[in-house]
């Protein structure tokens, strides 16, 4: 079940030092699918199944809620009505997608409609919680579309905790865990950052040292970098070993090329694409700007490809693990 709410908060997020590009990080929706097919079936049809029920509940709103002189305490008791009625049809979806998991079934509807604990409230309780309107509000933002936006964020709630449950219960014995992988990426993180930092220090006392930058500091600082991105290499590969040895041997020779340079040809290694950055043709303190740009993005879109390749990799493991 789904832990008891004390707030419905706003969302922000910090931008960070490094540019990176979103959409394989460390969170969840990189890992969606990480359990293999048959459980990513039953996760697509459980959310769908959540849709469905938000859709419902919209319609309760406008339809039901704020029907002939609503909100009034009649339009709201046919209101929590109808939504009891929405959740038992989410439910009955839900059952068919899981077949004959009972006990994850069972599960599932406690955490839509109850019963609930000292600690846990149901999503039915969740969404009669939330308080009516008063009739002068009318339909502008402190009318329906208020009420209704405190609902979803409660049914998003309960969706994102179902469909955590589903991806557990079906997890097969010996497949990568999320939580494995999220370490993993974790401490690629962590090396990045740390490759990052040394790199911003290269270019302020190798390549802007002495005389520089010239092509005297760049092939210094293009040496001190191939050091740096070996140590960066070294540590990605370290941060495999809690793979399956299969896996982290593929993803050793993957991960390797994506980071350190083949020779004269290659132009897709980090490395190879740091190097061929061009030299800043001056001081100027806008063309160093720029040099920092675009090999801090250089180094994002590296981070990117190498968290991909980790989860294509797992994701490939899990649809069909060896047997135990």
């Amino acid at each position: 079940m789904r832990q008891r709410k004390t707030f419905r908060p706003a969302v922000s997020e910090p931008l960070e030092d490094r540019t990176v590009p979103s959409g394989a990080g460390g969170g969840g929706g990189g890992l969606s699918g990480l359990i293999g097919l048959g459980a990513t079936t039953q996760t697509k049809a459980v959310q769908l199944a959540f849709q469905t029920f938000e859709h419902s509940y919209a319609n309760d709103v406008f339809n039901v809620l704020y029907a002939t002189g609503g909100p009034s305490t009649t339009t709201r008791a046919a209101f929590d009505t109808q939504v009891g009625t929405d959740l038992t049809t989410l439910e009955g979806s839900i059952a068919t997608a899981l077949g004959s998991n009972a006990t994850l079934i069972a599960s599932i509807d406690a955490s839509l409609t109850g019963p609930d604990t000292a600690t846990m409230k149901s999503l039915q309780t969740e969404l009669n919680a939330i308080a009516t309107p008063t009739t002068g509000t009318g339909h502008h933002s402190g009318g329906p579309w208020r009420f209704l936006g405190q609902g979803e964020y409660d049914n998003a709630q309960a969706r994102h905790a179902a469909v955590q449950q589903v991806q557990t219960a079906t997890t097969p014995a010996n497949a990568i865990s999320v939580a494995t992988v999220q370490t993993v990426l974790r401490t690629v993180e962590s090396a990045y950052d740390t490759f990052q930092t040394t790199y911003n220090n290269d270019v302020k006392t190798i390549l802007y040292g002495t005389g520089g930058p010239s092509a005297t500091t760049r092939a210094a600082f293009d040496a001190k970098v191939a050091t740096d991105i070996g140590t960066l290499t070294s540590s990605v590969n370290g941060a495999l070993s809690t793979l399956p040895a299969s896996v982290s041997a593929s993803l050793t020779t993957t991960l390797t090329a994506d980071l350190q340079s083949s020779g004269a040809s290659d132009t897709t290694s980090l490395q190879a694409k740091l190097a061929a950055i061009t030299t800043p043709a001056s001081t100027n303190y806008f063309a160093k700007v720029w040099f920092r740009i675009n090999s801090n993005w250089t180094s994002g879109s590296s981070h990117y490809k190498v968290n991909s390749d980790i989860i294509s990799a797992v994701k490939a493991y899990n649809t069909s693990p060896p047997p135990v």
